[in-house]
């Protein structure tokens, strides 16, 4: 017979929907690596408010690094980086675990290189995406921050933001 739900052990990278962190829920993985695991969240008292959630794989190097972006994330103010929604640190169920967590915009879309294959885009129209990705990062730069994995979504036509995320395939690519 399976241990009760509540008195498992937690794994950050394979969290199943219906979990809550803070004032969040989970609805999905969106992707995972070396670092961490990234969810697609619901926010648990205003249910149309989404998120992305990210926790770190372990405590250590990786979770400090995770404290680091939220400070630095809720000092940028720029139309083309995600908006920090919510960070603090989670009690793992079942565990004597506090991993801190990293709650972000959460913004759907596809790779600026497959939307301007796809759209089969201008020179100058990739050209504009590429100066708002620039912009972007020099936002970020600002405040003292080194981007690792960059990478820009585009959910509509021109309109894209930069989002930091975990990549989803190996090499960080």
């Amino acid at each position: 017979m399976p241990a009760p739900a509540s008195s498992r052990l937690l794994d950050p990278m394979n969290l199943g929907p219906g979990t809550h962190v803070g004032d969040w829920c989970v609805l999905a993985r969106l992707g995972w690596g070396g670092y961490g695991a990234v969810y697609l969240v619901r926010h648990v008292r205003e249910p149309r408010r989404q998120g992305a959630l990210k926790l770190p794989l372990k405590l250590g190097p990786l979770s400090r690094r995770l404290e680091r972006e939220a400070e630095l994330l809720a000092r940028v103010k720029h139309p083309h980086v995600v908006c920090l929604l919510d960070a603090g640190h989670w009690d793992m169920p079942g565990s004597t675990v506090r991993l801190p967590f990293v709650v972000m915009e959460y913004v759907p879309g596809m790779q600026l290189y497959a939307h301007v294959s796809q759209r089969q885009l201008r020179v100058r129209e990739a050209l504009a995406l590429f100066e708002q990705s620039a912009l972007a990062l020099h936002a970020l730069h600002e405040v003292d921050a080194v981007h690792r994995d960059v990478k820009v979504r585009a959910p509509g036509d021109l309109e894209h933001r930069f989002r930091r995320k975990v990549s989803t395939r190996s090499g960080g690519r």
